[in-house]
């Protein structure tokens, strides 16, 4: 079997959860830190493609320039029916790859918000274990339009494109199914505490307790989700 390319844009937004599964199902991954200059594969080379989050706008190709390059290659991946997942960023760039537009969102989400997955996404492989609304991490500020002909698959009230999928095997997902305590710590550390407060309305104790009470529950979730698109690889 090829390796899975896992895409990271900063070195603090990691696999998480994905991992685990990925190596309980013994599926070969490597990650591509493109932002170190990390080559990005041909998709020829890889036997999926999973492309993370990061801090940075999806647009924002001159202070980013690898992003036209991974953009590039989900674009590639989706023409050849090679299995894609993009989470947050990742998502955003699937979309913009497939010329939807990338924009701010009309509400900055942060912490664990209700998604509702639609009754498209109530028998998919992947988003079918949030179903029919659950609790999920979230922290964005940009979200994207659902790509022309993609099937919307979990959305709410503040922002309307949570889950889609692309063809067949290609999905994007908003919310961060994949994060442990150690990212949202690492994340919150490198917000200043007054914009944490200011800007996004919290604070780091605040998505902490959150995560306390609701982030195991969103990790065995998450887990079915990545065992789903494991399936896909097969």
């Amino acid at each position: 079997m090829k390796p899975l390319a896992c895409v990271r844009h900063q070195l603090t937004a990691p696999l998480g959860v994905i991992g685990d599964v990925l190596d309980g199902a013994g599926v070969p991954w490597r990650y591509v830190d493109a932002w170190r200059g990390d080559a990005v594969p041909a998709v020829d080379d890889v036997s999926g493609l999973i492309v993370l989050g990061g801090e940075m706008n999806a647009d924002a190709v001159d202070g980013h320039p690898w992003l036209a390059d991974v953009r590039g290659l989900l674009r590639d991946a989706v023409a050849q029916d090679v299995p894609v997942l993009g989470v947050c960023l990742g998502a955003q760039l699937l979309a913009r790859a497939l010329d939807a537009a990338v924009l701010p969102g009309a509400v900055r989400e942060i912490g664990f918000r209700k998604v509702d997955v639609l009754p498209s996404g109530d028998h998919d492989p992947l988003l079918r274990h949030f179903a029919p609304s659950s609790l999920v991490f979230q922290f964005h500020e940009d979200t994207c339009e659902p790509p022309d002909g993609a099937e919307l698959l979990a959305t709410n009230d503040d922002c309307a494109v949570q889950a889609f999928r692309a063809g067949e095997r290609a999905y994007g997902v908003q919310f961060h199914f994949e994060v442990t305590t150690a990212e949202i710590r690492a994340w919150c550390d490198e917000t200043p505490a007054d914009v944490l407060r200011d800007v996004w309305g919290t604070t780091k104790d605040a998505l902490l307790a959150e995560a306390a009470l609701h982030l195991q529950t969103q990790q065995r979730l998450g887990r079915e989700l990545t065992a789903g698109f494991v399936g896909l690889l097969r």
